[in-house]
C-alpha cells in the first residue's frame, strides 16, 4: 500500500469516527473544563447588563403520582392553564421589584395582586396587597413600608425563570453561587442536545445539581434539588433566545415539584418579555399611594394607620438591620407595638398581685 493511499484512509476512519460521535462524548474528547471556567464563563455573562426586567407566566401541566426522571415538554405550551402572571425588575444599583398576580378560574371570583420592592439609594423595603377584581381596577388593601441599611433584597418569591442562574434567598448570581460553594464537577452531559458541565454540591439540608450550557453562556440547562426530607425539585429550560448583546436567556422550562407523600406538581413557565440594560422607571420603586381607609404599617415612624396616612421619606431613620423582600424579611416591632406590649405585661403584673394579695386575705 503506497503512503498515499494509507494517508487517505486514516484521513477518511478519522472524520467518519468524529462524525458519528454522540454530542457529549464528543465534547467530552474536546473540551476540558475546571470550576474556575465555568465561574469566569458565568461572570462574563453576568457582566453584560447592569440590569434586567422580566415577565413571564406560570402555566399548569398535569399532576402526576410519582416524578418522571426523563420527561418531555407539552407539544402546545399555550393549551396549558394560566394560573399567574409575575414581573421582576433587578438593578446592580440596589432596586428590586416582584410582582405576581394570581389567578382564580372561578368565574366572578377576584384574583390576588402582590407588589415587593426593594430600594436601596432610599433605604425602604415596600410591600404592597391588592384585591384584583376581574375587569376592574386594583384596590390596595394593605402597605407596609420598612426602613433598610446596607441590605440585600433577599425574598423567599421564586423567580421562576430563573432557577439556578439567581437564588433570591440569597441574592446572588450564578458566579456567586458557583464560588461560595463546594461543587463537584462529575463530568460532561448531554442535555436535550446541548453539552453540559454536571456539577453537584452535597449540604446539610439538600444536595444541589447543575447542568451548565456550555454553548450558551453556562446558563443551568437542568436544576435539581433533593432535600433530605425526600422532596425534590426538578428544574428544565426547553428553548433559550437571546437578548441585547447576545446575552443567552431562558424562554420556556417546565419544573415538577414533589413533597415526599404527596403527588408531582408539574408547571410550565413561558418567559413573555425579557430584556437587558433599558431605562428605568424609578418612581415604580417608591411606594404606592394608599387610599382611604388602606391598612398601612409604616416601620420608619411605628405608625400602624388605618387613614393612609405615611410619614415622608425625610422622615425616616433607617437603623442599622438588614432587611429583604417578601416573606424572608426579617420585621422589628415598631414603638408603637412595643409599648402596647408593655402595657399588657405590666396589666398582666399587676393583676397577678392582687391575685395574691386577696389570697392572703
Amino acid at each position: 500500500m503506497s503512503r498515499l493511499r494509507r494517508f487517505v484512509l486514516i484521513a477518511v476512519s478519522i472524520i467518519s469516527f468524529r462524525h458519528f460521535v454522540p454530542l457529549y462524548a464528543r465534547a467530552d474528547e474536546q473540551t476540558q473544563i475546571s470550576l474556575e471556567q465555568l465561574q469566569a464563563m458565568t461572570a462574563k455573562w453576568r457582566a453584560g447588563f447592569v440590569n434586567i426586567r422580566v415577565v413571564y407566566e406560570m402555566r399548569s401541566l398535569p399532576v402526576l403520582d410519582k416524578p418522571l426522571l426523563d420527561w418531555t415538554p407539552p407539544a402546545d405550551p399555550n393549551s396549558s392553564p394560566q394560573f399567574s402572571e409575575n414581573e421582576w425588575i433587578w438593578a446592580d444599583h440596589g432596586l428590586d421589584l416582584f410582582e405576581n398576580r394570581s389567578f382564580y378560574w372561578t368565574p366572578g371570583q377576584t384574583g390576588f395582586r402582590s407588589i415587593d420592592i426593594f430600594n436601596g439609594p432610599k433605604n425602604l423595603s415596600i410591600r404592597a396587597d391588592y384585591k384584583a377584581a376581574p375587569d376592574e381596577i386594583d384596590e390596595l388593601k394593605s402597605l407596609e413600608i420598612q426602613p433598610v441599611a446596607n441590605g440585600k433584597p433577599i425574598s423567599s418569591f421564586m423567580r421562576a425563570p430563573m432557577q439556578g442562574i439567581y437564588s433570591p434567598a440569597t441574592a446572588e448570581w450564578l458566579p456567586e453561587i458557583i464560588g461560595s460553594r463546594p461543587w463537584t464537577l462529575e463530568g460532561l452531559e448531554s442535555i436535550l442536545g446541548d453539552s453540559c458541565a454536571k456539577i453537584s454540591n452535597e449540604g446539610p439540608w439538600r444536595t444541589e445539581i447543575l447542568w451548565l450550557d456550555l454553548d450558551h453562556d453556562g446558563l443551568p440547562r437542568r436544576c435539581q434539588a433533593i432535600a433530605s426530607t425526600g422532596s425534590t425539585t426538578d428544574f428544565v429550560v426547553d428553548e433559550l433566545q437571546q437578548l441585547a448583546g447576545g446575552l443567552w436567556f431562558p424562554k420556556t422550562a417546565r419544573v415538577q415539584l414533589h413533597a415526599k407523600g404527596d403527588t408531582v406538581q408539574n408547571q410550565l413557565v413561558v418567559v413573555t418579555e425579557a430584556e437587558v440594560n433599558l431605562s428605568l422607571d424609578l418612581s415604580r420603586f417608591d411606594p404606592p399611594e394608599p387610599a382611604a381607609g388602606t391598612s398601612v404599617m409604616d416601620g420608619r415612624t411605628g405608625n400602624l394607620s388605618k387613614r393612609g396616612e405615611t410619614a415622608t421619606a425625610a422622615e425616616s431613620t433607617p437603623n442599622t438591620e438588614s432587611r429583604g423582600i417578601g416573606r424572608l424579611s426579617s420585621e422589628q416591632p415598631g414603638f408603637g407595638r412595643f409599648v402596647v406590649m408593655f402595657a399588657m405585661i405590666c396589666v398582666s403584673i399587676a393583676s397577678l398581685a392582687i391575685g395574691l394579695w386577696l389570697r392572703k386575705k
